[in-house]
């Protein structure tokens, strides 16, 4: 088996961006606000906010430096706020 990646410009967004980082804007703006200086504090206070606004299970991943991920998803979205950069994206 041979896995193609399916390019950003392709995949159905709701609202989101067309840079791709984004399916829904409405992930893309709880995480802005729910975003601040400390990063692990901002890990848990962006989780708490997805896990009221949103049906399902959603991982988060935020860094104060870049980083390399690989996620099988519909639903995610790549924030940065107070350098931090934040990934979430729904779960199975």
């Amino acid at each position: 088996d041979i896995a193609v990646p399916i390019p950003m410009a392709r995949l159905r967004k709701k609202g989101g961006r067309g840079d791709g980082s984004c399916t829904d804007e409405s992930l893309r703006k709880i995480m802005n606000e729910s975003m601040g200086e400390h990063m692990a504090e901002t890990k848990r206070a962006v989780h708490r906010a997805i896990s009221r606004a949103f049906d399902g299970s959603f991982g988060v991943i935020c860094a104060e430096c870049a980083f390399s991920y690989i996620v099988h998803t519909h639903e995610y979205c790549v924030h940065t706020r107070n350098d931090i950069t934040c990934l979430v994206y729904k779960d199975g």
